[in-house]
Order: C-alpha cells, then sequence, then structure tokens
C-alpha cells in the first residue's frame, strides 16, 4: 500500500494485475491523443523520438473508449459529475518497468482536454492517474466480471440439466455452482 503513488507501481499494475487485457502495444501516434516529442523527451529513457519507441514496442497504451459517451445519472449536482474515458500512454524502461507519460482524460483531444505528464505538478499528476484507476475499475468489473457470471452460467445450466444427478462430475461441480 506504501508505493501506490508512484509511477512505476502504476505500470505494474497493469502488467500483472487482474486487468492486463486494456494494455495494448502502441505502433504509431494516436489522433486522439497528440503527444509529441517535447512533452515526452524528459521520460524517455533511450535517445529515441516518441516515434521510434513506438516503432521499436516500447510504448503502450491503456485506451478506456468503452466509457465514452455514457452519461451519469445523477439528481444531485448532475452538472459536477462526470464519467471520464481516459488514455494514457506507458513506456517500457530499458530497465524493465512501464512508466506512465501522459494521461488524457477524454477521448476527443480540446483545450478543455488537457494531456497530463509527469512533468505537471504532483496532484495533478496523482489524480489523472486516478482517473485511470477509476476507468479501470469499471471496466473491469462491468465487462470482466459479468462476462465470467454470463459464460460459466451457460455450463451451469447445461451441467444440471444434461448431468444425471450421480454422476461424479455433476456430485463435483454441484457445489461449486450457485444453481
Amino acid at each position: 500500500m506504501k508505493r501506490w503513488k508512484e509511477d512505476s507501481f502504476l505500470g505494474y499494475k497493469y502488467r500483472n494485475g487482474p486487468n492486463p487485457f486494456v494494455l495494448q502495444c502502441c505502433k504509431a501516434p494516436l489522433d486522439k491523443m497528440p503527444v509529441n516529442d517535447t512533452m515526452v523527451a524528459p521520460s524517455l529513457k533511450r535517445s529515441l523520438t516518441l516515434e521510434q519507441e513506438m516503432q521499436e514496442g516500447n510504448i503502450y497504451i491503456l485506451d478506456f473508449k468503452i466509457l465514452h459517451g455514457i452519461e451519469v445519472d445523477c439528481k444531485i449536482h448532475p452538472d459536477m459529475m462526470n464519467t471520464a474515458a481516459p488514455i494514457c500512454m506507458l513506456y517500457s524502461t530499458p530497465e524493465g518497468e512501464l512508466l506512465p507519460i501522459a494521461i488524457q482524460l477524454n477521448q476527443e483531444p480540446s483545450e478543455d482536454n488537457p494531456i497530463f505528464l509527469p512533468s505537471d505538478s504532483e496532484t495533478d499528476w496523482l489524480l489523472a492517474k486516478m482517473w485511470i484507476q477509476n476507468a479501470n475499475n469499471k471496466t473491469h468489473w462491468a465487462l470482466m466480471y459479468v462476462y465470467l457470471i454470463c459464460t460459466t452460467e451457460v455450463f451451469s445450466v447445461a451441467l444440471m440439466r444434461c448431468l444425471p444427478t450421480g454422476h461424479p462430475l455433476y456430485k463435483v461441480c454441484v457445489f461449486q455452482t450457485n444453481i
């Protein structure tokens, strides 16, 4: 719990955590996240440009575009509620760490949607990383958990309908299902 504010721990969680499927290798610049060399140069450890790092396979993207356009149903202060659909660019260092180097909170680039960098204030950078974690938690629980429940339910129902109660497989699996 002591390392949760560290950039390296954020990358570690996405590489080794419960939802590594959102991590994608980025081979070309993204139109919806206009990051340039001058923005991320302090974060890049090799003597390469951002595009060269992408071609080498050292840049990764977390894109929570599935959250884009979700309306917040809130009766109290609806104008203050927001569901972000963030994009996070991560860099694989020569030491093997995966570090966030740029975070954008929404899908469309604009002046109202800045790109946060590690060089920003500590509070701004920490809040941007927290929005990434928030989006990850939403997608993980809403998509992965429901997906697992829905797919296992099919097998559970088939097990209950097709196997006789005296079958050894039925006896082993009946305690694992909630039907």
